[in-house]
């Protein structure tokens, strides 16, 4: 889990924290055990990675889980 500061829809920094998750693929690591960890169905990760290829050492970020 980490922290970035929120930023408006220009862009611009607003003083306020939000968390969010990471996860790291590791070696054997596909689109169903992304959604299994997750609980992000499968439909929802293939629409929001599109060809993005998982493999040991992507990383996936999920921001905006809750303010700090």
């Amino acid at each position: 889990m980490g922290q970035r500061e929120i930023l408006d829809k220009d862009g611009k920094a607003t003083g306020k924290m939000e968390k969010y998750m990471y996860f790291k693929a590791q070696e054997g690591e596909d689109i169903g055990s992304l959604s299994k960890q997750t609980g992000i169905s499968l439909e929802e990760l293939k629409k929001g990675l599109g060809d993005v290829e998982i493999k040991e050492g992507t990383v996936f970020e999920k921001f905006g889980i809750g303010e700090c």
